[in-house]
């Protein structure tokens, strides 16, 4: 436990299973881990490594590695602005937005790839740009915005793999890039347009801009804020190359695999990978007015499956 404000304290991991009712022969797990001690990397990486040990393995296949990596000669521990205002403490209530289930099947992934490839004349833009390009121009259109209007999407950026850092590595290893325009050309331009903007801006995130990142906030540390909720925004969060479904006590395969009620607010996307193979759920926190218009958009319904 760890003392973050006044009198509250606020768990960084804790987990709990359940045997469902009725004679039912399933199981049910959850596992909550704060920010503060890793990323989604480090959480998939703790909770994979405790199945493998629940099974029998005398060592998990990936080694934690708890040193902990900081950009150049970084003068630790890094002091972060206290938080003494009232609000200033970031607090995100459970809004009354619904959720949905959004699945898009290996096959329709492929579809609308090869589509907005072919649009573009070009075979750059991935699976995930083409269907995060999908989602953001269908939500932009579903809220009815004036073109002017700015709309924004938040990608978590990792930053593992243009760092260098090693597979086990136990921390947080991403930033958030928000991505602008205006809601006419999301919803003018086509989708094949949208993903391409997408695809131009995670392609900017070099070693040397990552480094940049780091730079920038040691110079003036700050904790993630509301911005990422901020109105007319899409965020993403998850990924869906975690090994979610290979994550096995002995109790068998896992059947879904969701999310819990933090940060649920208008426009949250948690992404996961699909029970079948090269399939997606897509965790959505939207507006309810924004909800009945993507339930009627037949263009949006093409290639995505509401559950």
């Amino acid at each position: 436990m760890t003392k973050w404000h006044q009198d509250e304290e606020e768990k960084m991991v804790s987990s709990l299973c359940c045997r469902l009712p009725n004679g039912m022969r399933r199981k049910m797990g959850g596992t909550q881990q704060n920010h503060i001690l890793g990323d989604g990397t480090s959480f998939w990486n703790f909770f994979n490594s405790w199945a493998e040990l629940s099974r029998g393995f005398h060592q998990p296949s990936t080694t934690p590695i708890h040193q902990r990596w900081f950009p150049g000669n970084t003068p630790c521990p890094i002091h972060l602005p206290p938080m003494t205002e009232p609000g200033a403490r970031l607090r995100l209530s459970s809004p009354p937005f619904p959720e949905r289930i959004l699945h898009l099947s290996k096959q329709n992934i492929a579809k609308l790839k090869q589509k907005l490839n072919s649009q573009m004349g070009t075979t750059a833009i991935s699976s995930l740009q083409s269907y995060m390009g999908h989602l953001w121009r269908s939500i932009t259109r579903a809220r009815n915005l004036d073109g002017n209007e700015d709309v924004h999407l938040f990608l978590g950026i990792g930053t593992r793999p243009r760092v260098h850092l090693p597979e086990g590595y136990w921390g947080n290893g991403l930033y958030f890039k928000k991505v602008t325009l205006k809601a006419g050309e999301v919803v003018g331009k086509g989708v094949g347009w949208v993903a391409c903007q997408i695809k131009e801006t995670v392609e900017k995130q070099s070693e040397e801009e990552v480094m940049k990142q780091y730079s920038n906030w040691l110079k003036s540390p700050a904790l993630v804020g509301g911005e990422l909720f901020s109105v007319n925004t899409v965020t993403i969060s998850s990924s869906p190359w975690y090994n979610v479904y290979g994550t096995d006590f002995g109790w068998g395969k896992p059947v879904r695999v969701r999310s819990g009620g933090a940060n649920k607010l208008d426009g949250k996307v948690t992404l996961f990978a699909g029970c079948e193979e090269g399939s997606v759920d897509i965790e959505l926190s939207i507006n309810p007015h924004t909800l009945h218009q993507l339930q009627n958009d037949s263009e949006f319904l093409e290639y995505v499956t509401i559950s």
